[in-house]
């Protein structure tokens, strides 16, 4: 097995084939894929075959790699995933493999950083330069305020659609499809954006009114933008990744420091600054489990002083 894509068997039935791939993301077909070319390529310049190998074979890559882990372990799962497809017992849970792995990150691992959480402050800090009296300052406003106030990752934000957006009382509720923590689909989330008459600038039904009022008739609910003006195609996750960035640098902030994920790290960071609790900011994100979300404690905002400012001491 030469090939540089995690290929299914040629002689299964199309029709199969594609009830097969559909159990994967389209990201985790493509990282797969990308693990699969690096270790096919690794092999060649060895002179070796890619499928069967040997542990022995997989400590020699993992050693010759160390200085690039995350690839590394992003070949690992794919050769992991060949395996399964063949029926075949994985190399990469081969006892001595999974110690070199070990190793490797105890020896060279480095601290995940994470991009900056965009709190509270901040946010305001970018809402008020943005010029919304542009149909593409609108849609920013718009589109910062949803992402910020339901903690949405960006492909969340880039597949909303307008038909999920219904008026409600005290602002909008919008029912999203499914999201990363719930691949097989076995419920759908609503999230509520309510009115902050007190803060107009960060009111998020209120940004929403306004680009709803201005957006292009297409399926999604935010568009793509070009300069001043939007053009009637979704806009990418991408795109709202190179927004954010550039709508923080024209704020004042490094712009180098944030990205789309800064919205949800930064109303988890906020929620957590003011003491809610962590069930409670869940709800909105939707994290599996509590241990993911504990990630998300900022130095800066909670973490590890956080009891530190709060523990009674008389």
């Amino acid at each position: 097995m030469t090939t540089t894509s995690l290929a299914l068997p040629s002689k299964l039935d199309p029709a199969h084939r594609a009830a097969i791939n559909a159990a994967w993301a389209t990201a985790t077909q493509r990282n797969f894929k990308i693990g699969w070319a690096r270790w096919v390529r690794w092999c060649a310049a060895q002179k070796l075959e890619p499928f069967p190998v040997s542990p022995e074979t997989l400590i020699d890559y993992v050693r010759s790699q160390h200085e690039q882990i995350p690839s590394v372990l992003n070949a690992l799962k794919s050769i992991n995933q060949v395996y399964k497809l063949a029926s075949e017992p994985s190399p990469t849970k081969n006892p001595f493999v999974m110690l070199a792995v070990r190793g490797m990150r105890k020896t060279y691992g480095k601290p995940e950083v994470g991009r900056a959480a965009l709190t509270l402050p901040l946010l305001k800090q970018v809402i008020r330069e943005i010029d919304r009296s542009t149909p593409v300052g609108t849609r920013d406003a718009a589109l910062l305020l949803v992402g910020w106030w339901g903690a949405l990752r960006r492909k969340t934000i880039s597949d909303m659609r307008y038909e999920q957006v219904h008026e409600t009382p005290d602002g909008y509720r919008v029912e999203l499809g499914r999201h990363k923590t719930d691949v097989l689909g076995a419920r759908r989330d609503i999230v509520h954006l309510v009115h902050r008459h007190e803060v107009p600038a960060v009111c998020a039904p209120c940004a929403l009114q306004e680009w709803l009022a201005v957006r292009p008739h297409i399926a999604t609910l935010f568009a793509a933008g070009s300069g001043n003006y939007v053009v009637a195609r979704p806009v990418s996750g991408n795109a709202i990744w190179a927004m954010v960035r550039r709508r923080c640098g024209l704020a004042g902030l490094d712009a180098t420091q944030f990205g789309a994920h800064s919205l949800r790290a930064g109303l988890i960071t906020t929620a957590i600054s003011q003491g809610e609790s962590a069930s409670k900011i869940q709800q909105v994100t939707k994290h599996a489990n509590e241990a993911m979300l504990m990630r998300y404690y900022r130095e800066s905002e909670a973490g590890p002083n956080y009891l530190g400012r709060t523990l009674k001491v008389t």
